[in-house]
């Protein structure tokens, strides 16, 4: 009777898990190459605002819709993820980290399209602040519009005053409210408002804290409203037209 030659089990498992391991590298490679042939994907625009005792925010644009996160944590080992609210691909991101410990350095990266993306090789880090007195809060407000003149949402509204980073993201009505928190600042000082609605535009603006609220300001234009006084807000603003995107 003819023997039937058997292939010893130790080789069949060395086969498989050799078949195994170079499965997942593909996959791995698969997913390394589509991130790369997708440069839209790749966060632009990238700012740290409103940080607070508790919280601070992360904003970004993409060139594409996707779904973006946050990947956080007390070290740079990170674990933790927070998403938004709107779980619709769109291409301007605004993600509120929350429930912080004051004076306490926290580390993040940015997922864009299931890709993680760092500053230059390391997670970002932000410190809180410690815990203050409560001040009474200026507060600036306005509203956005796209180049057809109806309320943009979604749209990132940011500024930099005394050394610290505010936004609001727009609502439905394409209204914004900033509050600067935990500073003192005067009423005569100059403000510089930039929007950015990603594929929508961009626009921004020069306004005296003393000028708040602020006129409507149109994706793709720029203004300047210093001329614009609380007691006679129907002074005419300088519009200019602006590049699509003109912050760097």
């Amino acid at each position: 009777m003819k023997k039937t030659k058997r292939i010893p089990t130790i080789v069949v498992v060395f086969i498989l898990s050799l078949g195994l391991g170079l499965g997942v590298i593909l996959v791995q490679y698969k997913s390394i190459f589509r991130l790369q042939a997708n440069p839209d994907f790749a966060p632009q625009g990238i700012k740290i605002t409103n940080i607070n005792d508790s919280s601070f925010t992360v904003s970004w644009t993409t060139g594409a819709k996707t779904l973006g996160a946050i990947v956080w944590g007390g070290t740079a080992s990170l674990g933790r993820l927070a998403t938004s609210t709107d779980q619709t691909p769109k291409d301007v991101h605004y993600i509120t980290i929350n429930d912080l410990l004051p004076s306490t350095t926290y580390y993040f990266k940015i997922n864009s399209a299931g890709g993680e993306f760092d500053n230059s090789g390391i997670p970002w880090q932000i410190k809180t602040i410690q815990k203050k007195t409560p001040v009474n809060a200026s507060q600036i407000s306005g509203v956005i519009l796209n180049p057809s003149g109806q309320p943009a949402q979604n749209v990132i509204v940011s500024l930099t005053i005394s050394g610290s980073h505010f936004s609001d993201l727009t609502s439905a009505n394409g209204s914004w409210v900033i509050s600067l928190s935990n500073i003192e600042v005067a009423k005569n000082i100059l403000l510089q408002i930039y929007a950015n609605g990603g594929s929508l535009g961009a626009s921004s603006a020069q306004v005296y804290l003393a000028s708040v609220p602020i006129p409507p300001m149109t994706l793709g234009k720029t203004y300047d409203f210093r001329n614009l006084i609380k007691d006679n807000p129907n002074l005419p603003a300088v519009q200019l037209q602006v590049p699509k995107n003109p912050e760097p």
